[in-house]
């Protein structure tokens, strides 16, 4: 059979940019992401120093460690599955 160039839909390619129109890219959108549990991971510090030093709630501090707690372990999910992708398509066969 052969390979009519015609009835082949031209390929756009995009050099660091996401398929989105929003212009944002996938690292762009990582990076935002970490910064968001950096910041969260410094609010559960800021509770957690001011509950040793007394004027901190143990409630507040609670949600503020679990929601530091949670983010965490979502940017290590979200992590392994990018090495993955990255490693199935290092041993795909082109």
């Amino acid at each position: 059979m052969k390979i009519r160039p015609d009835l082949i839909a031209p390929v756009k390619v995009l050099h660091g940019q996401g398929s989105t129109n929003s212009g944002k890219g996938f690292a762009d959108l990582l990076a935002q992401k970490i910064s968001e549990v950096d910041q969260s991971m410094r609010i559960a510090d800021q509770e957690s120093a001011e509950l040793l030093a007394g004027t901190g709630s143990i409630h507040e501090t609670m949600i503020a460690l679990e929601e530091a707690g949670i983010q965490l372990r979502m940017v290590g999910a979200v992590r392994d599955k990018v090495v993955n992708a990255y490693q199935d398509l290092t041993r795909m066969q082109i």
